[in-house]
């Protein structure tokens, strides 16, 4: 697993342990106890559905991990959680255009030697994350050979494992070549860590007025793409259903 799979899982014990007042045993993946505690989170109020339904996984895949290996004997049923109906959330045209402007007024290097202006590596950043609807840890692992002269790219989503297939226009492309250096293999990793980019972006969108995260560049592209050919956004996303 890795390493962030692991950390959510152990976060999810220790929350569960914070309820038993206690170091939580393997005895407590049993029916009753998990169940206890879902009941308890969704009466408490204070976790969002999704987050609660997001635990509850968490401790059906230990509970299934410990009856493959034969340290439980029966498993049981964990009640499940509702799944709240939501509302896509995205960005207009206007709006990107928005942080795109802001995007552009800073004029500092990255880093003495990283010879790319920040305003250059967000503007290639938002176009090509709009256009390609990929998730951040995939932008992040995004190659410069990857991407085809004709702007086509095909590559395996780190959270799925599935393939998805994106082609960047001549805006993007351009927006590339404006950060492309032949000592990088990654467009953007190699030039910032994730936390940073998640940081800057932050105060992008802030300053853009526009609110929302990284995550809404990806909901933004599908928005678009399935307005303009219905039921299509499933494939920009990578979804199998």
């Amino acid at each position: 697993m890795r390493p962030g799979s692991v950390n959510q899982l152990r976060y999810t014990a220790a929350l569960f342990g914070r309820w038993l007042n206690r170091e939580p045993m393997l005895k407590d993946l049993a029916e009753p106890q998990v169940n206890g505690w879902v009941r308890a989170m969704l009466d408490a109020g204070r976790l969002s559905t999704e987050t609660i339904r997001s635990k509850r996984r968490h401790l059906v895949c230990l509970r299934r991990f410990a009856y493959e290996r034969g340290w439980m004997r029966t498993l049981g049923t964990i009640r499940p959680v509702k799944q709240a109906a939501r509302i896509p959330v995205a960005w207009s045209h206007g709006e990107l255009a928005a942080l795109l402007h802001i995007s552009a007024l800073k004029t500092k290097r990255l880093a003495r030697h990283r010879p790319v202006a920040w305003c250059a590596f967000w503007r290639a950043f938002i176009l090509v994350g709009y256009y390609s609807g990929l998730r951040l840890g995939d932008m992040i692992r995004l190659r410069f050979d990857a991407i085809g002269p004709d702007g086509t790219c095909v590559m395996l989503q780190g959270k799925t494992g599935n393939p998805v297939t994106f082609n960047l226009p001549e805006d993007a492309l351009a927006a590339l070549a404006a950060i492309r250096h032949p000592e990088r293999a990654r467009i953007f990793g190699d030039l910032l860590c994730r936390r940073t980019i998640q940081d800057e972006f932050r105060w992008l969108t802030r300053e853009a007025k526009i609110g929302g995260s990284i995550k809404r560049l990806r909901a933004s592209g599908a928005t678009w793409v399935e307005a303009t050919v219905p039921g299509s956004a499933m494939v920009f996303l990578g979804h199998r259903t």
